[in-house]
């Protein structure tokens, strides 16, 4: 199921700066004048749900797996659309405005690059199209029918 959707309207001037330090500052396109030269701009959109750590954090097509969330990043990003993004894999928040993921390289973004957070247990029972429902009952009866054969 997918969580948020947005997508990246601006660049700050400086917002590249933070990579080194594997962070990315999110903003939705009303940032105040002296934070937008560090943001990446977004459109403020819904969260449809609750962000929880195990979920996964999508960067166009690649995605990271969501290892803390301070304690007002949902708020921020559900109101402002501000959230810092650290790519470090900390198992706990360093600030309240930050969602930690797991760490791995950050990909390139750019105005129009998509950025979701997904929560896949939703999205694999209720979000297929029923033909990959279906595809997937049939998978998992083959597989409890050969484990019970094996028996």
């Amino acid at each position: 199921m997918i969580i948020f959707k947005t997508v990246v309207t601006n660049i700050g001037s400086s917002a590249e700066e933070f990579l080194q330090e594997r962070m990315i500052i999110l903003f939705g396109e009303n940032a105040p004048q002296e934070l937008s030269d560090i943001c990446y701009n977004i459109k403020i959109v819904p969260i449809y749900h609750v962000i929880k750590t195990g979920m996964h954090l999508k960067i166009n097509d690649i995605s990271f797996l969501i290892t803390a969330i301070g304690n007002v990043a949902e708020e921020n990003l559900k109101n402002l659309g501000h959230v810092t993004i650290n790519f470090d894999g900390s198992p706990a928040a360093s600030l309240s405005g930050t969602i930690h993921v797991e760490k791995k390289d950050i990909p390139n973004i750019s105005i129009g690059t998509g950025i979701s957070i997904i929560n896949w247990e939703i999205f694999l029972f209720y979000g297929l199209p029923k033909i990959q429902k279906s595809s997937m009952t049939t998978h998992i009866m083959s597989k409890l029918k050969h484990q019970r054969d094996q028996r």
